[in-house]
């Protein structure tokens, strides 16, 4: 899942534990060299000082697990692989990997769907990364790749950019994803191939709704269990090329923030 979609599935969680829900998107987006699993590793070989960092620590550890959900679902599964299709129809013309756009599209459009579906995400999304970034650097400050300063400059653009408010509408999607390729090496989509994306998520916008917010449920019931009622993949799934070759997609969406 994308930022919102972390965000709207912590819900239940403390600040802190949302906050480490997001973490593992935000610095990905703050620098690629900055590796959660890094992070993980250096504060569970410190028990004495990660107790400050737990509830941090705790929203890491579920953001790892929505994903590993997510990215075996039929939502996010046969999403990406419709809309791959529809870029295959809608265009040939070279120099687009289209598994790549139909990842982060599928992530993109559903953190669109959540936003509109409750208002008060966006401010709230915001507001977390405001008032708890003093718990974002401290937990993240550990990493070789992290510069205090430079981090807390970057979470303030993101605050006063309204990063999240990009995902409100179509062109704003597609301006993001557009970066994301051209970062990429990639081409940007042509106007057929946004049309097409448009017309064939919005077509089915009541359906993805419905599925979405079931699957945002579930993880929220997961998180207010503490991992003892996990939710149940409604489908079986085996891991693809392209879902190996885009694994490292994840948490890298929208990384450049105009």
């Amino acid at each position: 899942m994308n930022l919102i979609g972390h965000f709207a599935c912590a819900q239940a969680l403390p600040q802190s534990g949302q906050l480490g829900a997001l973490l593992p998107d935000v610095l990905a987006l703050y620098s690629r060299r900055a590796r959660i699993p890094a992070l993980l590793a250096h504060w569970e070989a410190q028990p004495e000082t990660a107790s400050a960092a737990a509830p941090v620590l705790g929203g890491v550890r579920f953001h790892l697990h929505v994903d590993r959900v997510f990215h075996k679902h039929p939502l996010f599964t046969e999403t990406a692989r419709a809309l791959r299709e529809t870029l295959q129809a809608a265009s040939d013309t070279p120099g687009l990997k289209r598994f790549f756009p139909a990842h982060v599209l599928t992530e993109l459009y559903y953190d669109h769907l959540l936003l509109h579906g409750s208002p008060r995400l966006p401010d709230a999304f915001h507001a977390v990364l405001r008032d708890a970034r003093d718990q974002a650097l401290a937990f993240a400050e550990p990493h070789p790749a992290v510069e205090r300063e430079s981090l807390a400059a970057f979470l303030t653009r993101m605050v006063e950019g309204r990063f999240a408010d990009a995902y409100l509408d179509f062109p704003g999607i597609f301006r993001r994803m557009n970066r994301m390729l051209g970062a990429h090496g990639q081409r940007e989509l042509e106007a057929a191939e946004t049309e097409a994306v448009r017309k064939r998520l919005t077509a089915h916008e009541a359906t993805l709704r419905q599925e979405l917010a079931a699957f945002v449920a579930d993880m929220q019931h997961w998180s207010k269990a503490g991992g003892a009622d996990a939710p149940t993949v409604r489908a079986p799934y085996t891991v693809g090329a392209d879902d190996a070759r885009v694994a490292e997609a994840t948490g890298e969406l929208g990384r450049h923030i105009s």
